[in-house]
């Protein structure tokens, strides 16, 4: 079984790609995948090309690879042929493409109840990444280009997932739905993105199933590659707000601290205590539960507490719950 991911290149033309002469995939739009695609290995190590479209056969291939189809060392009596391989091609500069290849991947979650994931780092010019949710838990970490990651595990509900360097400043944060996911093992790549006007190359996220269905995987914040430099804690406004359930908070602080967020009712009294826990100097975003409450006006107070000093911001929210 084949899960392929086309590159993010500069041409328009999609690609084709063969395995030992055989077209396996036509029209393989940019930056999405195939999905599954069950074919017979001709042999353990098949020549495997990738074409522009628009080439007649895979005469003139853009790329040629031969990966080994083999989990072990072939004179290992326990080595095997696996089920299922990722194999994913990601641009290394204009006009190359290279092949990453995970075995064993799955086409299912293990936890039926649960969704799990994989990640692909393949934006090979950026540094190491952490992949955290909005309260801090770190589901990988120091995630190198052209690494493939072991399988996390979530719940099948809306979580908004940051990209931070390794020492937790945040690049970006995504909002990924997986509410109609549980159950299913899926395919997260993390890809370069081209910045406009001089800025720093960033990286988005991108999220797909076994059947190759795109996930819908939006920019929550903007990316900002330098900490900025401040003097007290900066609390923004939630978003959204009004909100069901979930809300998203974002604040910057001076220094590592460690932040809790407190939620009151009109009456002053504290209805909702959430921990966040230690972090490091800059801004950061955390995902706000409140589906235990009810609906109504309440004020929120982010507390960071950090060696030398405690800083404090207020501000409010409206919950549709």
């Amino acid at each position: 079984m084949f899960i392929g991911v086309a590159p993010k290149r500069k041409q328009e033309n999609a690609l084709d790609i063969y395995v030992d002469s055989q077209q396996v995939a036509n029209d393989l739009p940019l930056n999405t995948s195939t999905g599954g695609l069950s074919f017979e290995l001709p042999r353990l190590e098949p020549q495997i090309d990738i074409v522009e479209s628009t080439a007649p056969g895979n005469s003139a291939p853009l790329e040629t690879f031969q990966p080994l189809f083999l989990v072990g060392d072939i004179d290992d009596e326990d080595a095997y042929v696996p089920d299922a391989s990722a194999l994913l091609f990601v641009e290394v500069e204009p006009d190359s493409i290279d092949l990453l290849v995970k075995h064993d991947v799955r086409t299912v979650a293990e936890n039926p109840s649960q969704v799990e994931f994989f990640l692909a780092h393949t934006a090979f010019s950026a540094p190491a990444f952490d992949l955290r949710l909005a309260d801090g838990t770190v589901l990988f970490d120091d995630v190198a280009p052209r690494d493939l990651t072991g399988y996390a595990t979530l719940s099948p509900d809306i979580h908004d997932v940051q990209v931070t360097t390794t020492d937790g400043t945040v690049i970006d944060l995504f909002r990924v739905d997986l509410s109609a996911h549980q159950g299913e093992a899926l395919t997260m790549a993390l890809v370069p993105v081209e910045a406009e006007g001089g800025k720093q190359e960033t990286v988005a996220l991108l999220a797909f199933d076994a059947a190759g269905n795109t996930l819908d995987v939006p920019v929550v914040t903007a990316s900002e590659p330098s900490v900025p430099s401040v003097d007290r804690l900066i609390l923004e406004d939630n978003y959204p707000n009004p909100f069901h359930e979930t809300t998203t908070l974002r604040f910057t602080i001076p220094a590592p601290a460690t932040v809790r967020v407190e939620v009151f009712d009109l009456l002053g009294r504290v209805v909702l205590t959430q921990t966040v826990g230690p972090v490091v100097t800059g801004r950061h975003a955390v995902l706000l539960e409140a589906a235990a409450l009810s609906s109504g006006v309440y004020v929120y107070r982010v507390v960071a507490e950090g060696a030398a000093e405690t800083y404090t911001q207020t501000s409010q929210f409206v919950l549709l719950n």
